[in-house]
């Protein structure tokens, strides 16, 4: 029988050293062997073994050969390939990029708008010019916060009401954030005095003189 796999039997020169380098001659084996028969049937064996073996190796080394990657090829998990195959499913990387900043930019000006906004009721709710408001030195950075206190909007800095914010860190900018007064009535053009019975009443010496002085230029 030819020896298997895990056979321990010693083979052609195993732990011999007659052969130049530990390398085997023909001669050796006949030698060992002998060159009856049995002997060349017990080597054919042992050749018919070896092949065997040579095959295994080059199977395995096919094998492993095949699990190699080229050259110039990228390893990744399986969850790394599936996300990379989500991400091409989006386009092209600069038209993706060109998306995302498109996407910041719209952001920024719904945040700007909102900002604005949320200034202006500020200043509404306290009775402020939101142009002012907006342009306050401490409020260069934050946000103004919308609470509801006994039912009624009111607005806050980092957890101070905005009036005592804003007196605490901008005093100086208090007389221009009111608003602005409301224009002064035109004053009513005063109507002739009247007398009892609806008559005008007497006018003094110089208002007679006036009068006078309109009817010549108009006689004339």
């Amino acid at each position: 029988m030819p020896p298997q796999d895990d056979d321990t039997t010693e083979q052609p020169g195993s732990g011999d050293a007659s052969g130049e380098g530990g390398k085997i001659k023909a001669s050796d084996v006949l030698n060992r062997y002998g060159q009856t028969a049995d002997s060349l049937f017990k080597m054919a064996e042992l050749l018919a073994d070896a092949e065997n073996k040579l095959y295994r190796l080059r199977e395995t080394n096919r094998e492993l050969r095949a699990k190699v990657p080229a050259d110039g090829a990228v390893l990744m998990t399986p969850e790394d390939a599936a996300a990379l195959e989500a991400y091409r499913t989006l386009g092209k990387p600069e038209d993706v990029q060109s998306k995302l900043s498109a996407a910041e930019g719209t952001s920024a000006k719904l945040a700007g708008l909102e900002r604005t906004e949320r200034f202006r009721a500020a200043a509404e709710a306290h009775e402020y010019r939101p142009g002012a408001l907006v342009k306050l030195p401490s409020l260069i950075g934050k946000e103004i916060e919308a609470r509801e206190v006994d039912g009624k909007p009111a607005y806050f800095v980092e957890g101070v009401a905005l009036p005592e914010f804003i007196a605490a860190h901008d005093p100086e900018f208090l007389t221009a954030l009111q608003s602005q007064p409301a224009a002064a009535a035109a004053p009513m053009q005063p109507f002739p005095r009247q007398a009892a019975g609806g008559k005008p009443a007497p006018v003094n010496v110089a208002q007679q003189h006036i009068e006078r002085t309109y009817k010549q230029q108009g006689a004339k």
